[in-house]
C-alpha cells in the first residue's frame, strides 16, 4: 500500500488521501504489478493434464487487447491421448482461465478432431492473433480426416468463448476460382473479426501463385494475386507481403511491381481494400526532400486512420551509403520525412540509422534511432509525428531499478510498440549490474518517466527470470516486430503480456499492469452530515473511499461503491459520517478496471 504524504483534520474527522494497488502475484508500488496467468506444472482447467512443455516451452507468446483479455497458446504433459490432446489455446480474462479449443475436439466442417494450432502453416510458428471483441485469430492442424491430410494441415478459423468459427480452409476453392487453397502465411484480425492473411493458390501442379486475401466466413477477396497486372500499368506483380491490417478494412502490402522475379527487391507499398489498390508510394519515386530515389522499402506499419510509417534505402544520392536511408510517415498521398541517415539528430550527432517504427491511431509514430559516430549521443527511442520529433528515452538513461543503464546504441531486440495514450514498449540490452540481468523489458510514459516491466535475474516465484519474449509476426524476420492486426503485446491501459523463462526451467505467461498514480486530493469538505472527499481522476481507473477510525491499524472499508474516472474531479462521499464517529481517517483507492 502507498499513501500520499498529505493528511488533513477536520472537525471530527480526519482525511488521508492515497493510493492501494490492486492484488498480484509480484506486488511493487513503484514499478507496477506482476501476475501470474498460467505457469508451467499448472494443472489444465478441464483436469486433463498439466500445462508443461512438449518441445522448447510450454507456451507461445501471447497477445493482449484494450480491454486486457489475453490469449496464448499452450501445451500440455501427462495428458489421456498424448500428443493428439497436449495443444490448446487459452483466453484470459483478468482473473480466470478460459480453454477456447483443444486437440482432441472436433473441428467441424471437417471430419476430424483439432490437433495443433499456428500462425504459419508452413513454418510452425505459434503467435496468435486477438482482437478487441475477445476473437482469437489462428490457424489450425485437423487430424482424422484424410482429405486434410498434406502440409497444408486445415486453415484460419477464429474463436471466441463457445464458438469456433472456420474462416476458410485448405482445398477450398480461391475467389477467383482459380484454384483452391495449399498454404496459408501469416495472417492479422481486425475488430470486425476480418482476417488478412497470405496464402498459396494451387491452380495446377506448375502454377501456384502467392496471393494477400481479406474477408470473413461469409465471404474472401483477393486483393492481390502474384501475376495481376500493376494498376495503371502493364507490368505485373512478382511478390508482395502483408504488412498490415487495420479496423478500417485496409490491408499494407508491399509488392514488387516492376515485372522481374527477383522477389521483393524491387516493390512498392499499396493499401489495398474492397476497392483494389492505393498506391502509397512507388519505387523509383523521389523522397519529399529531394536527393535520390526511393530503391527498397523494409518495415512497414499502418494504424486505423490509414497512416503509414515505413523504411526506406535510397539510391542516386549526393552523399552515397553516408545518406541514402530515411523514415517517413505517409497519409493521403503525402510523404513526410521524419529523419534521413547523414542528416543532424535533435539531440546532437548525425542520423545512423532507424529500426521498428510503431504506429498509434492518435499519429504518433515510435521507432529507434541511432545517432552520432559511437552512437551514445542522440540514439535512443523516439516519438515523431508528422511534425514533431523527440527523444523520450535516451540511450544510457539509468535503469529504473538503479541497476546499470540502458544501451539503446543497437537494435539487439526486436519489440517495440506505442499505445494511444502514448507509452511505449521496447526491450533493451543493460550495461552494468549483475551479468545476468543484462536485458530488460521497460515502458516509457509520455513524459520520459521509465518503468521496469521485467528484467533478467528479477525475483519470481522463488527463482529469477532468465528469458524474456514477447509476441511477434512469426516468421518474417524483417518485419521488425510490427503488428499485422491484432498482435498486441501492450494495450491501451498499459499493460503488458509476455512469455518468460525462469532459472529453475520453468516458463509461464505473465501481464504487467503499471503502478496506479496516487490521486491528489483536490479538496475535503462537510455536506450537511457527510464528509465528502474530492479527487481528481483519469479515464480507465476506477476510485473507492476507505475508512477506518485508526491511522496506523485497522482493516480498511469500503464506503460506497467504487466510481468510473472520467478525467474530471470526482466526488466520493461518506454518509452520516458526522456525530457516527469520534474520527475517521480516509483513504481513495484506485484501481484498473
Amino acid at each position: 500500500m502507498k499513501t500520499v504524504p498529505f493528511l488533513r483534520p477536520v472537525p471530527g474527522v480526519i482525511f488521508m488521501a492515497g493510493m492501494f494497488l490492486a492484488c498480484g502475484e509480484f506486488t511493487s508500488a513503484a514499478q507496477g504489478v506482476l501476475q501470474v496467468v498460467a505457469l508451467e506444472g499448472q494443472p489444465a482447467p478441464d483436469g486433463n493434464g498439466n500445462m508443461g512443455r512438449l518441445f522448447s516451452a510450454a507456451f507461445g507468446p501471447p497477445v493482449i487487447n484494450h480491454a486486457g483479455l489475453m490469449a496464448f497458446p499452450a501445451f500440455h504433459t501427462n495428458t489421456a491421448a498424448g500428443l493428439s490432446d497436449s495443444a490448446a489455446i487459452y483466453l484470459f480474462e483478468g482473473t480466470a482461465l478460459t480453454m477456447l479449443v483443444r486437440g482432441g475436439w472436433p473441428a467441424p466442417p471437417t471430419l476430424g478432431n483439432f490437433s495443433a494450432f499456428n500462425t504459419h502453416s508452413t513454418t510452425g510458428t505459434r503467435f496468435l492473433t486477438l482482437n478487441d471483441a475477445g476473437q482469437v485469430g489462428v490457424f489450425a492442424d485437423v487430424s482424422g480426416d484424410p482429405n486434410y491430410a498434406d502440409v497444408c494441415g486445415a486453415g484460419l478459423f477464429r474463436f471466441a468463448p463457445g464458438a469456433q468459427i472456420p474462416v476458410t480452409l485448405c482445398g477450398v476453392a480461391d475467389p477467383r476460382g482459380l484454384g483452391a487453397f495449399s498454404d496459408f502465411g501469416e495472417h492479422a484480425l481486425n475488430a470486425l473479426g476480418r482476417v488478412a492473411f497470405q496464402a498459396r493458390i494451387k491452380v495446377d501442379d506448375f502454377t501456384i501463385p502467392i496471393g494477400v486475401l481479406h474477408g470473413d466466413e461469409q465471404g474472401l477477396q483477393t486483393v492481390l494475386l502474384q501475376g495481376d497486372t500493376v494498376p495503371g500499368g502493364t507490368e505485373t506483380f512478382t511478390a508482395s507481403l502483408l504488412r498490415g491490417f487495420n479496423d478500417a478494412d485496409r490491408l499494407l502490402i508491399f509488392a514488387d511491381d516492376t515485372g522481374d522475379q527477383g522477389g521483393l527487391a524491387d516493390e512498392s507499398i499499396y493499401l489495398g481494400g474492397a476497392g483494389g489498390l492505393e498506391l502509397v508510394v512507388r519505387n523509383d519515386a523521389s523522397p519529399p526532400e529531394g536527393n535520390g530515389l526511393f530503391e527498397h522499402f523494409q518495415v512497414g506499419a499502418l494504424n486505423n486512420s490509414n497512416l503509414v510509417a515505413f523504411t526506406a534505402t535510397l539510391k542516386e544520392t549526393s552523399g552515397g551509403t553516408s545518406d541514402d536511408a530515411g523514415l517517413y510517415l505517409a497519409q493521403s498521398n503525402a510523404l513526410h520525412l521524419v529523419a534521413r541517415e547523414g542528416s543532424p539528430a535533435p539531440n546532437g550527432g548525425n542520423w545512423r540509422n532507424f529500426q521498428q517504427p510503431s504506429l498509434n491511431d492518435r499519429g504518433a509514430m515510435a521507432f529507434l534511432g541511432f545517432a552520432d559516430f559511437n552512437l551514445t549521443y542522440g540514439s535512443g527511442v523516439y516519438v515523431a509525428t508528422t511534425n514533431t520529433l523527440t527523444l523520450l528515452v535516451p540511450s544510457r538513461t539509468p535503469a529504473p531499478d538503479g541497476q546499470g543503464v540502458l544501451n539503446l546504441e543497437q537494435s539487439t531486440f526486436p519489440i517495440l510498440a506505442i499505445n494511444n495514450r502514448g507509452q511505449v514498449l521496447f526491450q533493451a540490452s543493460i550495461i552494468g549490474g549483475l551479468s545476468t540481468a543484462r536485458m530488460g523489458l521497460f515502458l516509457a510514459e509520455p513524459d520520459g518517466t521509465l518503468h521496469q516491466v521485467a528484467r533478467r535475474g528479477q525475483a519470481v516465484l522463488e527463482s529469477t527470470i532468465n528469458q524474456i519474449e514477447l509476441t511477434s509476426t512469426g516468421g518474417i524476420v524483417d518485419a521488425g516486430g510490427a503488428d499485422l492486426g491484432g498482435q498486441r503485446p501492450l494495450n491501451d491501459a498499459g499493460q503488458v503480456a509476455f512469455w518468460a523463462e525462469l532459472a529453475d526451467g520453468r516458463d509461464g505467461i505473465f501481464l504487467w499492469s503499471p503502478p496506479v498514480p496516487a490521486p491528489t486530493l483536490g479538496s475535503v469538505s462537510f455536506d450537511g452530515t457527510d464528509a465528502v472527499v474530492r479527487v481528481p481522476t483519469e479515464t480507465g481507473r476506477n476510485y473507492q473511499l476507505l475508512r477506518r477510525a485508526n491511522l496506523l491499524s485497522g482493516v480498511w472499508q469500503g464506503e460506497g461503491d467504487a466510481v468510473a474516472g472520467d478525467g474530471d474531479e470526482l466526488e466520493l462521499r461518506h454518509i452520516d459520517a458526522v456525530g457516527s464517529f469520534d474520527q475517521q481517517y480516509y483513504q481513495v483507492e484506485v484501481t484498473s478496471p
